[in-house]
């Protein structure tokens, strides 16, 4: 009976976590299609003048929508259109003092209908470097990225309890589950808290897992990361190198924990780094800003990095490294 009356209080008490989970990623998305364009009067009229240079008398809207600045401008028929359009997209571009892409064609009901959208403001690469722990066939590691049309670029690592094809299963699992509500329109963050619950009766019998989750909006370069009992990850900027570590124990251990997530905007270019437990081993800010300065490609710096760990005991475990490169674009 007692313990009959034990596993229903937990069931109760899971139940509500899942709840509360859902509650706040379906407020999040909620919000988030709620939320009006902003709208700009100001720039708006820079704009409209701009227009009037190239276009036969055009009637021009200027709003930010996700973070990223659109202009339409609507005309009367292609006798108004300019013979060089890409001259008004140099011209617009200036006066915004950001980059826009060619005008596109909108479908519309009443003349003719173009949008300039802004080019997004920073480059975002990533490259992954992964090794087995030795005599493995299969990482416990597990990266996913994708790269959404609101703006927003995702990398996202899992190491699985242990290694092998369990652990692998393991971390997969977790960031499939995360991926579904992310592109659903919800931040990496509300999305992990809302899957949190189930992942930890999932892996209740089988251990847990980390997460580290990375979020970079292209068209603003804020970043968020949120963490789950993850390795260190740096940022190696201008010659500085900042280290940001988890306060939260892994997934599966804590399903009531919500990690303080780290949210900045990204400096002019540099890396953002990621590391699996078995890559993390020895590395220190000073050693990695080094090593950087030495390697121009991120292969080679990630190449460095699992060497490094490897010589250190990490051929133990699965070792996986993550550069990720910014920099951004000029205005025009």
């Amino acid at each position: 009976k007692k313990r009959s009356h034990g596993q229903s209080h937990a069931m109760k008490s899971l139940m509500k976590r899942q709840y509360e989970g859902m509650r706040g990623v379906l407020q999040d998305m909620e919000l988030g299609m709620m939320d009006p364009p902003e709208v700009y009067p100001a720039l708006q009229a820079r704009a409209q003048s701009v227009a009037a240079a190239y276009y036969r008398r055009p009637a021009v809207s200027l709003y930010v929508e996700s973070g990223r600045m659109h202009c339409e401008i609507r005309v009367g028929n292609r006798s108004d259109l300019p013979e060089d359009p890409e001259a008004f997209v140099k011209s617009l571009s200036l006066a915004m003092g950001r980059a826009f892409l060619s005008p596109e064609p909108v479908l519309s009901g009443r003349g003719i209908l173009l949008r300039c959208s802004q080019r997004e403001a920073y480059q975002i690469d990533s490259y992954i470097l992964s090794r087995r722990k030795n005599g493995e066939e299969r990482s416990g590691d597990s990266v996913l990225r994708a790269a959404l049309e609101d703006g927003r670029d995702l990398i996202m690592l899992s190491d699985g309890m242990g290694t092998g094809e369990e652990a692998a299963r393991q971390s997969t699992d977790a960031l499939h589950l995360i991926e579904h509500f992310a592109k659903a329109g919800c931040g990496l963050a509300e999305s992990a808290s809302a899957v949190i619950p189930t992942l930890a009766v999932k892996l209740e019998e089988r251990g847990f897992v980390t997460l580290d989750l990375l979020e970079i909006n292209r068209f603003t370069g804020n970043l968020h990361l949120t963490k789950y009992g993850a390795a260190p990850s740096y940022l190696i900027s201008g010659g500085a190198c900042s280290c940001f570590k988890s306060h939260a124990l892994p997934a599966g251990l804590a399903p009531e924990e919500t990690p303080k997530t780290e949210d900045f905007t990204l400096p002019e270019s540099g890396i953002f780094l990621m590391l699996s437990d078995g890559a993390a081993d020895a590395l220190t800010p000073s050693w990695l800003r080094e090593t950087y300065r030495l390697h121009a490609s991120p292969r080679e710096f990630a190449a460095a990095l699992l060497d490094c760990a490897e010589k250190n005991g990490g051929a133990a475990d699965d070792r996986t490294v993550i550069v990720v490169s910014f920099c951004k674009n000029p205005t025009v």
